[in-house]
């Protein structure tokens, strides 16, 4: 009899250590609860199911021969290892939620006598227990919450890595555009100073044309021919960053990016600054750590509380010598009941103090972070106005007069009445004019990515939408 209630006890104290408080009982699945996707510090997209195997880049939209910044944007992100460690991080940090809530493991014990014990009621042979330690509610509570703020850390660094992902790949789509604009322009540039090549030793055979005005233009030629050796050389080396942003092998051939839309930005500068302090992921995931080390001094102040342990334990019994003796082989049975005795004060004031201070040495660095923050999309956002005028004044004032002045010049030296050093000059000032052009647009492009980086944006299709055209105007 003793036994069967030995074993309904044992059964009741492993379901304890197996469950959580009753009166704070737990979700299916405890991310669903800590990490809520309305919430601004624990944004999880919705595409993004837990609980499930999806992954939050399905290859559904995924093409291995992107053309489109979005193209690959979402192939760097769907092949990316690193964002995956990010990942499986977050899902290893997410099962600490549920190992947090949960009683520490029963504990079943089993001693035999080496000399059994004669009773009345028979000779004791071993004795057999199971314990169970129960902690604090507040503490198990408090140490779920610290795990789950750390999910929530871990979920946005994921996204961080996202949106480094997404501006490293806009970065090197906007180095190549401008290689391959500057290689098309260079290109165009020796077409037309082959033509005048043609045209001064065309009038330099029937005498009308200088010899030194031929020796200019294949010097011109010469260097300009160099200049296109060069570019071609330099695109390998962007060509193998961008491969291996997407998990490809580094020589995996890269069409030219002859278009990259750039995204107006309307926003001010303290509009950015404002929407970045509730969005930046760096600064969300410090925050998260605040609240995980806020939890964990909650953890070390109940760790200076006594802690209560019940248990239950059975005495295996043979029967008496005298079959008749009352109660004879009977198993008694036993609760018990402990409790454990911080005594030692000053080591668990130690470890709330030394909480608190890592809570405001989080606090400051988030502080710290916000500063730097702020300064560094000022400079971003600089840096986008200040391409965004450049590439203005090039593409509608400076290539346009450019332009009309090599016409102008060229149709009087058609007529003889020009000079070809001032023809030399005007086509240097229009390449000049128009490899500018270019390293705005991509210096514009380079410092929006930036700024949707540090903002928070991470949606590929913001690197494209709403755009304004590049220019694509060549010479004439």
């Amino acid at each position: 009899m003793n036994r069967t209630i030995l074993f309904a006890c044992a059964s009741s104290l492993t379901l304890m250590g197996c469950t959580s408080d009753p009166l704070a009982p737990r979700p299916t699945h405890t991310l669903t609860r800590s990490i809520d996707p309305s919430s601004p510090a624990s944004p999880v997209p919705s595409r993004f199911r837990v609980g499930t195997d999806e992954h939050p880049h399905t290859p559904a939209s995924i093409t291995d021969t992107p053309s489109t910044p979005d193209e690959f944007v979402r192939l760097a992100l769907y092949r990316s290892p690193e964002l995956e460690r990010a990942y499986q991080q977050w899902v290893a940090m997410g099962e600490r939620v549920t190992q947090a809530g949960v009683l520490p493991d029963p504990r079943l014990s089993v001693g035999f006598f080496a000399n059994e014990v004669e009773t009345r009621v028979g000779a004791q042979q071993a004795r057999i227990g199971l314990s169970q330690q129960l902690p604090w509610s507040g503490k198990r509570r408090a140490a779920q919450d610290a795990a789950s703020a750390e999910a929530r850390a871990a979920w946005v660094r994921y996204t961080a890595i996202e949106r480094s992902i997404t501006r490293r790949v806009i970065t090197t789509l906007s180095a190549l555009h401008e290689l391959d604009g500057t290689i098309d322009i260079t290109r165009e540039s020796l077409s037309l100073l082959a033509s005048f090549e043609d045209s001064i030793r065309a009038r330099y055979r029937v005498g009308t044309g200088s010899h030194p005005d031929l020796v200019r233009v294949q010097v011109e030629l010469g260097m300009l021919d160099d200049q296109l050796v060069s570019l071609q050389s330099s695109r390998a080396p962007l060509v193998a960053q961008l491969n291996a942003l997407l998990d490809r092998p580094h020589d995996t051939p890269v069409a030219p990016i002859a278009d990259l839309p750039i995204p107006a930005l309307d926003a001010t500068l303290d509009e950015l600054i404002a929407r970045a302090g509730n969005t930046n992921p760096s600064l969300i995931a410090l925050g998260e750590r605040v609240r995980a080390e806020q939890s964990r001094t909650e953890i070390a102040r109940y760790a200076s509380k006594p802690e209560l342990g019940i248990g239950v334990e059975t005495i295996l019994t043979n029967d008496a010598i005298n079959p008749n003796t009352p109660e004879s082989g009977d198993d008694p049975l036993i609760l018990s009941f402990n409790l454990n005795l911080p005594i030692w004060r000053d080591k668990y004031d130690a470890q709330v103090r030394e909480s608190i201070a890592n809570r405001l040495a989080l606090a400051h660095e988030h502080d710290a972070l916000r500063n730097d923050l702020s300064a560094r999309i000022a400079r971003a956002h600089f840096d986008y106005t200040d391409a965004r005028r450049r590439a203005g004044l090039y593409e509608h004032t400076l290539i346009p007069k450019a332009t009309e002045s090599i016409q102008s010049i060229l149709a009087s030296f058609r007529t003889g009445s020009g000079g070809f050093t001032d023809l030399l000059d005007a086509q240097r000032t229009l390449l000049e004019f128009e490899r500018s052009a270019l390293r705005a647009q991509s210096a514009q492009g380079i410092a929006l990515a930036q700024i949707h980086e540090l903002i928070g944006i991470s949606d590929a299709s913001a690197n494209h939408n709403d755009s304004e055209p590049t220019n694509t105007e060549t010479h004439p």
